[in-house]
């Protein structure tokens, strides 16, 4: 997530609107002087307003996050899950975010590990945090081999510990690739401070097994960057 390229993009869409700061404001219910704020990249919107932007100009989510103006096409079967599913977790951090008012800073969340494309928002203030993580691809050795089975669990460290977070559906006789298409996780209130999860804590843990044979995926996860307003 580039947060200048994002910050440009919401420029780029208000004038070709035709709009005033505080026109995008108004339509989005926050002040003239939050938009300015996104348009000089010192801020960038919460998950539930990247949302709205999304729908009110036409823009694919995806493509927002990363601040390109790309107009959605109509998905194919594929896909339509894969939105269906991002649609649900964004649902649902829109309304755990609007029972707290207040600005919220937006950190893209990615992996460390190079066989594994993760893209997720840890969306925070200085009470409450939200993490969607909405796409996950295995970009490693092709592999087209169906496992009896593959599932996932997204791990905290605590200490010397590793607490379990929360657990992806089990599948049966499926490839790694199906697996993870559409796969996403939600979690609402995991912290009271972006700067617990900074310290990199979570991991992804993906497990197939074939012929009663287990293969371990491990995914830590990070920020693009450090917190802020902390």
């Amino acid at each position: 997530m580039d947060q200048d390229k994002i910050a440009n993009l919401i420029k780029e869409l208000r004038k070709e609107n035709n709009l005033t700061q505080k026109d995008l404001g108004d339509s989005l219910g926050v002040s003239a002087q939050a938009v300015s704020k996104w348009e000089n990249g010192k801020n960038i919107p919460d998950i539930a307003l990247l949302k709205e932007i999304s729908d009110k100009y036409n823009v694919d989510i995806n493509d927002l996050l990363d601040g390109e103006n790309i107009k959605k096409k109509k998905p194919n079967n594929k896909i339509h899950y894969i939105v269906i599913a991002l649609a649900v977790v964004l649902l649902v951090i829109v309304s755990i975010l609007f029972i707290t008012k207040g600005d919220f800073n937006s950190k893209s969340i990615s992996s460390s590990c190079k066989e594994f494309k993760i893209q997720g928002i840890l969306s925070y203030n200085s009470s409450k945090s939200s993490i969607a993580i909405s796409k996950i691809e295995y970009c490693g050795e092709k592999n087209e081999e169906k496992y009896d089975s593959l599932r996932c669990t997204l791990y905290e460290k605590n200490n010397k510990s590793n607490n379990i977070v929360t657990k992806c559906e089990e599948k049966e006789n499926i490839t790694l690739e199906d697996f993870l298409n559409g796969l996403s996780f939600n979690i609402t209130n995991y912290s009271q401070s972006c700067k617990k999860y900074e310290s990199g804590v979570l991991r992804l843990e993906i497990v197939g097994v074939k012929n009663k044979i287990e293969e371990k995926f491990n995914v830590p996860l990070s920020l693009d960057e450090k917190c802020e307003g902390e």
